[in-house]
């Protein structure tokens, strides 16, 4: 869903961060950009800059739900999850 923003003559739609995005969804500028790559979350590409617009990302999230992990068949190990070594 990756597109830039078209000219017209209605007012312009705010482009924010994925920072701003991954704040109102709790998760981090990171993930956000893999949700955009993934084709998860809609975003304009401008120049080497990706934006998101607050409403179509909420209007999404609000369709389809909140993304959900990257590697959901994947585990994580166990030393990620508690934050030390098990040995």
């Amino acid at each position: 869903m990756r597109s830039t923003p078209q000219r017209s003559d209605e007012k312009p739609a705010s482009l924010v961060r994925a920072k701003v995005i991954g704040r109102l969804l709790s998760l981090s500028d990171r993930s956000i950009y893999n949700y955009y790559a993934k084709g998860t979350l809609p975003g304009y590409t401008i120049g080497n800059a990706i934006r998101f617009d607050v409403e179509e990302v909420l209007a999404t999230v609000k369709a389809n739900g909140r993304p959900q992990g990257l590697y959901p068949d994947k585990k994580r190990p166990a030393s990620t999850i508690t934050g030390y070594d098990q040995q």
